[in-house]
């Protein structure tokens, strides 16, 4: 993998990692503070697309909405980049599996809230969202390994043929 596309896979993975790791966080604020049902409908919010924020719960569950659609945006603006940096195709393959789950996240975000957070819908979405840090730790160390472990950066006498 060319050194550029190799820093340029380091660096996007990191970043949309770093944000799904964020969301996590956030998700299990969500969970252990008991604010998974502040907005019992969704798409919307208390009817609205913007709710009431007086609640901090109700703040708390909105935060997690909005930065679903963050993550989306930059899941997929990852996985487009893949494709125009001509990164290798299990990296391209990858990537178009993390759009996949991520859409997969949102749907089973809004099951959850829809069935009152049945054990079913609700376990599913943290595993998927397992799922998709892993993919892009996965992703973030295969970048981490092409830049750091080029065969120019080998001295010769070492260099395997």
């Amino acid at each position: 993998m060319p050194v550029d596309v190799a820093r340029g896979l380091r660096k996007w993975s990191m970043a949309t990692a770093g944000l799904v790791l964020a969301q996590c966080v956030l998700g299990g604020a969500v969970r252990h503070l008991n604010a998974g049902m502040a907005c019992p409908d969704a798409p919307l919010c208390l009817g609205h697309l913007i709710p009431p924020l007086d609640s901090g719960l109700v703040a708390l569950q909105f935060a997690h909405r909005v930065m679903a659609l963050l993550v989306l945006a930059a899941v997929s603006s990852f996985a487009v980049w893949t494709r125009r940096a001509g990164t290798p195709a299990f990296v391209r393959s990858w990537a178009t599996w993390a759009v996949v789950l991520v859409l997969l996240q949102i749907g089973l975000g809004i099951t959850a809230v829809l069935t009152a957070l049945a054990v079913v819908p609700d376990s599913f979405h943290t595993l998927v969202a397992a799922s998709i840090l892993a993919i892009l730790v996965h992703l973030t160390t295969t970048g981490w390994m092409a830049y750091t472990h080029r065969p120019e950066a080998e001295p010769a006498a070492i260099r395997v043929a």
